[in-house]
C-alpha cells in the first residue's frame, strides 16, 4: 500500500505512474486523475503502444475530452477502448507487463485527490479485480471505435 500526506502527497500517484509506464496493456476502472501530470503520462504511454481498455467515471471522461484533443484521436486507433459508467466507486487497474499482471486499487479523498494505492499481483487479487472490472464493463456505455 502506498499513501501520501502533507508534503509527501504524491507517492501513490508516482507509483501508479510507474505501473502505467511499464505496462503493455492497461484495463480497469478510472475514477479520477492520479496526479496533475497523469493525463500527459497516459498520452505518452499510448503513443509508445500501450493498449488501454478502461471504464471511466462519466464526469472524468467528459473532463478528459473537454481538455485533451488526443483522447478522441486515440479512440480512433483501436488501441484505446473506453466506456463510461455513472457509478465508478474507485480506481482499479489491471496492468499487464509481459506475463505479469498487477491489480492496483486507487482510493480518493473527498476532494477527488488520490489518497492511496494498493498493489497486488497474487492470483487471487488479480482474479477479484478482473471480476469487478468485468461487472462494471457490462453495465457501462461503450464509446468510440475501440
Amino acid at each position: 500500500m502506498v499513501t501520501g500526506a502533507g508534503r509527501a502527497a504524491h507517492p501513490p500517484g508516482i507509483r501508479v505512474g510507474e505501473l502505467v509506464d511499464a505496462a503493455d496493456r492497461l484495463s480497469g476502472l478510472a475514477k479520477a486523475y492520479a496526479t496533475p501530470g497523469a493525463a500527459t503520462q497516459y498520452q505518452r504511454a499510448m503513443e509508445r503502444g500501450l493498449t488501454v481498455d478502461l471504464v471511466f467515471d462519466r464526469g472524468m471522461f467528459e473532463g478528459l475530452v473537454d481538455r485533451y484533443d488526443w483522447v478522441g484521436e486515440f479512440l480512433a486507433t483501436g488501441r484505446f477502448s473506453a466506456s463510461v459508467h455513472d457509478g465508478v466507486p474507485y480506481g482499479l487497474y489491471l496492468a499487464e507487463e509481459g506475463e505479469t499482471v498487477t491489480a492496483c486499487m486507487m482510493v480518493y479523498d473527498a476532494d477527488g485527490h488520490l489518497a492511496g494505492a494498493l498493489l497486488a499481483d497474487s492470483d487471487r487479487a488479480v482474479e477479484w479485480a478482473r471480476g469487478v472490472v468485468d461487472r462494471y464493463r457490462r453495465e457501462a456505455i461503450p464509446l468510440g471505435d475501440g
